[in-house]
Order: structure tokens, then C-alpha cells, then sequence
């Protein structure tokens, strides 16, 4: 048997902002120290670097490093949710893609379209992303408009010790101000918006998982690696055939250790990783192991 634990949508999330503050705690770090004067450009150093004045330049960067963890933040999410629908796509509801295609590239309307699919967040974690993205909105865009809404104020104002408990010490009174009067967030701010982002893709993962037909998901997964890495000087059913050949040919040894690290590419292990897998039953696993290349190709085009 093996188990899905996590989709390839959220391991290229993870690739994004995985370490996001421990990466930003090392920024900040570095910034404190040219701002002290405990770190100034070694000469092998070759770019130009001469401020008029260390400590306001190092204060400025440091604005500029926070801005840019709270943009990677949504950005990631923005990206996890398109990734979600790419083939092999673990979005497999008809009302929940045409949901996602409804909302467009709105990174607001993707995340209201795939929390009210997914059910997942609730109200106080969904108005606190909500709040990243309108932020995210105004530091990029100039002349961005977007207002957070009294609805999601009202719900951040009500739950201030909820969301300091649950998002690293983060004040409500002091974000939204900061937010409203178009400033960039502090570390608290910055870290408190990365970490509700990573907790909300979690759980939209583990739901989407959960509700995977998972053997379709398989037999799709596959067809996708087949399919990778196609040229158009020759069919894609003939590359389709050579990659099954390579895989699929030889001793049953050979197919099974071949086709086990290919699922293994895929996202299945044989552990069970989070708690939240989805599994695939070991017959499933012992036909796919044990077909031909030619049989290989009919499953998947069935």
C-alpha cells in the first residue's frame, strides 16, 4: 500500500516559502548589524555600496526585505492554487473548477472561491489572509484601492488574543493600522502573515487530498509524467510509447523498481507522513507495477 501525503502543488509551495522566516530572521539579522556598524562590505565585495547614511539605509532595506517576505507570502498562495488545477489536477469537482475559473487571476477572488470549496479556514484565519492579500495590493500597486472590508475588520477586531495566540504574538490594533496608512509590516506582521499562509495551504491540502478519487488521480499522475517533457517533432503518442517502454520493459525487478520510484516521484510513499493521507490500495499498486508497456498505455487511456 501506499499513501499519498502531500500534492506536488504544495511541495512547490513548500520550495517557495517554506523557510521563509527563518530566511527573513537571517535578513534582519545582517541588516542590524551594518546598521550597528558591526558589519561593513568586505573588499572582495564587488558591487558599489556607499550610503550617505548606514543606519537609515539599513532601515530602508529592512523595510524592503519585510515588504518582500509578505508579497513572496501571497504570491505563494496565489501559486499553489493555480498549481492546484494544473494537470494532474487535484481539484476534481466540476463546481470547484469552474469556481476557480470564474475568479480569474484575482488572487482575492481565488482565495474566497477555494475557502468556500474547501470549507477549511475559519473566520478569524480567513480574514487574516484576506488582510495579507489587501496588503500584498496596496505595497505593490501604487494606486491599489483594495479595502479589506468591515466585515473582515470586524472579525480581526473581535479576535485580537485569538489571532496573537495562533499567529506569533501578532497584534491586530498595530497591523491594521499599519495596513491602512499604506506601511510596510513589521517582522511580527510580516512572519505572522507567512506562517497563516503555510497553515492555510496545509489544510487546504489535506482536504483536497481527501476527497481525491485517488486511483483516477494515479492513472492521471502517471499519463502527466508520460506525457512530460513532449516535442512536437514527434507524436505524443510515440513519445508516450517510448516512455512506457523505458519504464514498463524488462524483468519484473527492473519494472517494479522503476515504476515504484516513479510513484515515489508522484507524491506516494510508504509512509504515512501527516496523518491526512489518502491511500492506494496495494492491488492498484501491483497492477500498475505489473503491466506491459502496451498494457500500461490502455489502462491509461481508459
Amino acid at each position: 500500500m501506499l499513501y499519498l501525503n502531500e500534492t506536488r502543488a504544495r511541495r512547490n509551495f513548500k520550495d517557495l516559502l517554506g523557510q521563509a522566516n527563518h530566511f527573513l530572521i537571517t535578513i534582519l539579522i545582517g541588516l542590524h548589524g551594518v546598521e550597528t556598524g558591526q558589519v561593513t562590505a568586505s573588499p572582495d565585495f564587488h558591487a558599489a555600496w556607499n550610503p550617505k547614511d548606514v543606519k537609515i539605509s539599513a532601515r530602508r532595506s529592512r523595510a524592503f526585505a519585510l515588504d518582500l517576505a509578505l508579497i513572496r507570502a501571497v504570491d505563494a498562495l496565489d501559486a499553489y492554487m493555480s498549481w492546484s488545477l494544473r494537470k494532474p489536477s487535484i481539484i476534481q469537482q466540476t463546481e470547484f473548477r469552474s469556481a476557480l475559473d470564474k475568479a480569474g487571476n484575482e488572487v482575492w477572488a481565488k482565495f474566497e472561491a477555494f475557502n468556500r470549496q474547501t470549507m477549511g479556514l475559519d473566520p478569524v484565519h480567513e480574514a487574516l489572509i484576506h488582510l495579507g492579500i489587501t496588503w500584498r495590493n496596496r505595497r505593490v500597486h501604487s494606486l491599489a484601492s483594495n479595502e479589506l472590508g468591515s466585515k473582515n475588520t470586524q472579525i480581526l477586531k473581535k479576535s485580537g488574543s485569538t489571532v496573537a495566540e495562533r499567529f506569533r504574538g501578532l497584534s491586530v490594533t498595530e497591523t491594521l493600522s499599519r495596513m491602512q496608512n499604506n506601511k510596510p509590516p513589521a517582522f511580527k506582521e510580516a512572519a505572522g502573515i507567512v506562517s497563516a499562509v503555510q497553515k492555510a495551504v496545509e489544510l487546504f491540502d489535506a482536504i483536497l487530498i481527501n476527497r481525491l478519487d485517488i486511483e483516477v488521480y494515479a492513472k492521471n499522475a502517471i499519463r502527466n509524467e508520460l506525457a512530460r517533457d513532449h516535442l512536437s517533432k514527434i507524436s505524443l503518442e510515440l513519445h508516450l510509447e517510448r516512455r512506457a517502454s523505458a519504464i514498463w520493459s524488462g524483468t519484473d525487478f527492473e519494472r517494479t523498481r522503476r515504476v515504484s520510484k516513479v510513484l515515489e516521484l508522484l507524491g506516494f510513499s510508504a509512509s504515512d507522513k501527516y496523518g491526512y493521507k489518502k491511500e492506494l490500495p496495494t492491488p492498484s499498486v501491483e497492477f500498475i507495477q505489473s503491466r506491459s508497456p502496451e498494457q500500461i498505455l490502455l489502462f491509461l487511456e481508459g
